[in-house]
């Protein structure tokens, strides 16, 4: 189940019944990144810079059941007139 955003009640329910879900907000840092981790969430999406540490984001969500998510074909960066060429970008 795909969620808009965060709510502990909801949250609750969904971790006591076992029912698979995620967040619809795409973690672009380590702190973002380690708050997800706590939660049980199955997939977390990745993107901008965080995302050229794909090995090591792979590895700590792998130790807690959890899938990572990428956009593929698309440069990411957090600024509008950021060069392409030295963005992250996922070749399908």
């Amino acid at each position: 189940m795909r969620l808009p955003v965060y709510k502990k009640e909801l949250e609750e329910k969904l971790v006591l019944n076992e029912l698979p879900h995620f967040y619809d907000q795409i973690v672009t840092t380590w702190d973002k990144f380690n708050g997800f981790l706590t939660l049980k969430v199955t997939d977390i999406i990745i993107g901008e810079e965080i995302a050229f540490s794909a090995k090591i984001l792979s590895t700590n969500a792998k130790k807690n059941h959890i899938s990572l998510r990428f956009f593929p074909n698309v440069c990411q960066s957090s600024w509008d007139d950021e060069n392409p060429l030295t963005s992250f970008f996922v070749r399908p």
